[in-house]
């Protein structure tokens, strides 16, 4: 060979090692990634609004009124059905739920160990869950609370309405005449805006355990208080319907009457929500459980033991059980991890051993096919290694990585992709060759418009490097070849 062709063999080898780094790097980012990743990631987004809670919420009958002045004569009281009234005409709230599936994750389940790593995925799962819901219940304190001021100012002006009612011998009171009254006592709508965000200022405290400044509020009698004042003129009228003579003091007692009422439906209602004489965003949390009623299977087993003593036993033995019945079934809540054990004990004891196992096939067979792509970047990764120190020919084939290396993307993100964003029209299919499914289409379609679905991964990088090494093929094929040729050549 001459000189000038080992001057230009040299400098072809300099080229391949340049590129067999490159390569290396993105064998390298591609194995780590695929194993210590997300390998899928859906992301659940539920979006609710006003209006969407107008058909959501169920009819009810008027509830036990509470956090409001109840009118005089007037049946029933704050309605939980009808609270959509007293939200924000602009509120949403968003709720976001995710599912990860580690790479290791998959590898170990294909090692053996299924079962186990379906349990622990639910248990992260579970965790990350009642996080979001912790963080979402903020904004629900806030708006309910926020409620329960515009239901007390509702109630309030009911309270006006039907002592003017009563002072006109019958006539019926509009609520223009009622705002008439209100604005001549210098009290307008905006008032009303600003008394209720001067309120929810005061939550975040609350969620931190403090009430007092919440109550402070509540029982303020200074001038500029909207809803003293309003609750002086709901005295006022009340006593004027009367027809006794009455007084200043008078107006401020039956004012006073009205604020304590006010504040004892309060501290009613936070004292339910607390745990431990404690009120926070996971005592609520902790005590809506407590409220659902959830059954203890192991009180519901001695349950069902004590049933049968009865229905085997003597007539007393009847009366025993009748007096040890209630809510000793009832599984109580102490914490958040209470919270959290009893869900994913629930979740696993509805999905049941069957399902687990068949899941942990999945996953297995999910790991073997990880396995073999990573198998695939490790295998040019050694012999990039092996052929640039060993090597005179220090060129490698591309084959399996080009060729597998962005199946995983592709398969668990891309197909779920088109499939989440094509399922309108797929309904429509559907619905047109079976128009009796038209309702309950229809019905799951409102439901789907509420939700936004995302899948995500990091397997994209090993998607993306085989890309590249597409790219790179382009010049680092008649490298390979040539390389070959002057191998042969020799």
């Amino acid at each position: 060979m001459s000189k000038k062709e080992r001057n230009s063999g040299g400098g072809n080898n300099l080229k391949i090692i340049i590129f067999n780094i490159i390569i290396a790097a993105l064998c390298i980012a591609s194995i780590v990634t695929l194993y210590v990743g997300d390998f899928m990631k859906a992301e659940i987004t539920l979006t609710v609004n006003k209006d969407t809670l107008v058909k959501m919420m169920p009819k009810q009958e008027s509830a036990p009124q509470n956090g409001a002045i109840k009118a005089a004569g007037e049946e029933g009281g704050f309605n939980m059905g009808d609270i959509t009234k007293y939200l924000d005409d602009d509120f949403e709230l968003s709720f976001s739920a995710s599912f990860a599936l580690k790479g290791d994750s998959i590898a170990k389940s294909a090692l053996g160990n299924a079962d186990q790593e379906v349990k622990g995925l639910i248990n992260d799962n579970i965790d990350k869950l009642i996080d979001n819901i912790t963080a979402t219940v903020d904004q629900v304190v806030e708006q309910s609370m926020k409620a329960v001021v515009r239901a007390a100012v509702d109630e309030i002006k009911a309270t006006i309405k039907e002592a003017i009612k009563e002072g006109m011998e019958g006539s019926d009171v509009t609520e223009e005449e009622v705002w008439e009254m209100l604005n001549e006592k210098g009290i307008y709508e905006t008032d009303i805006d600003r008394t209720i965000d001067e309120f929810a200022a005061t939550i975040e405290k609350l969620l931190e355990g403090d009430r007092t400044e919440t109550i402070a509020f509540l029982e303020s009698t200074a001038d500029t208080s909207v809803l003293y004042k309003m609750e002086c003129i709901a005295a006022e009228e009340e006593l004027k319907s009367s027809g006794n003579s009455y007084t200043q003091a008078d107006i401020e007692a039956k004012a006073s009457e009205y604020q304590k009422q006010i504040v004892a439906e309060f501290n009613k209602v936070i004292d339910e929500l607390s745990v431990d004489g404690q009120f926070s965003t996971e005592t609520l949390i902790v005590s809506l459980f407590n409220g659902f009623g959830f059954e203890d299977e192991n009180a519901t087993d001695e349950k069902d033991d004590k049933v049968e003593d009865i229905e085997n036993g003597p007539a007393n033995a009847a009366e025993e059980g009748a007096g040890g019945e209630g809510s000793s079934s009832d599984k109580k809540f102490n914490n958040m991890e209470d919270v959290k054990n009893y869900v994913i004990e629930l979740i696993l004891s509805k999905i049941g051993p069957d399902t687990i196992d068949m899941v942990g096939k999945v996953l297995s067979y999910v790991g073997y096919f990880l396995f073999f792509v990573m198998a695939c970047w490790a295998y040019v990764l050694i012999k990039i290694i092996v052929k640039t120190i060993f090597c005179k020919n220090k060129t490698v084939g591309l084959f399996f990585p080009r060729m597998f290396g962005w199946m995983p993307h592709v398969f668990f993100v891309g197909l779920p992709m088109f499939l989440i964003k094509y399922l309108p029209l797929f309904a429509e299919k559907i619905v047109a060759s079976q128009p009796e499914m038209q309702e309950s289409m229809n019905s799951i379609m409102s439901i789907l418009e509420m939700i936004k679905l995302s899948v995500s991964s990091l397997t994209w990088i090993s998607a993306l490097c085989t890309v590249i090494l597409m790219v790179l093929l382009i010049f680092y094929w008649p490298m390979r070849r040539r390389a070959k040729k002057e191998r042969k050549g020799k």
